[in-house]
């Protein structure tokens, strides 16, 4: 068996490595791997922060807002979402309006199915 060998200028090799630094460093902050929150003022996130927290474009926070995932909050012209919400999502709780009618439907089955179904449902 041939040994295959290439060599990579300096700069290339530390683009890769800054391009996976910033990767795992998103990673983390979307995980909530004991870094720092975002700082809020307000117990709700507009779409954009909502987009960034999730690591998401804003059409997905539209989108899971139209599916009852998310509760979507009007404020005049602007879309809210609350905070506590986005952390029981990423946490893989049920959440929005189907999560509340998943949630009632869930603690009217016997205990055998209760946790099963639950989990079934997430994203």
């Amino acid at each position: 068996m041939s040994e295959f060998v290439f060599t990579l200028p300096a700069e290339t090799v530390e683009a890769i490595a800054q391009r996976a630094a910033e990767l795992v460093l998103d990673r983390l902050r979307r995980d909530g791997a004991g870094l720092a929150a975002p700082a809020r003022t307000s117990p709700n996130a507009t779409v954009r922060q909502a987009a960034e927290y999730l690591g998401a474009k804003p059409q997905r926070i539209y989108d899971l807002c139209s599916q009852g995932r998310l509760t979507r909050i009007k404020d005049g012209g602007r879309t809210l979402i609350a905070w506590a919400e986005l952390e029981a999502y990423l946490a893989g709780a049920p959440t929005g309006p189907l999560g509340a009618e998943l949630g009632a439907v869930a603690h009217a089955l016997p205990a055998a199915y209760r946790d099963g179904y639950a989990s079934g449902v997430r994203r």
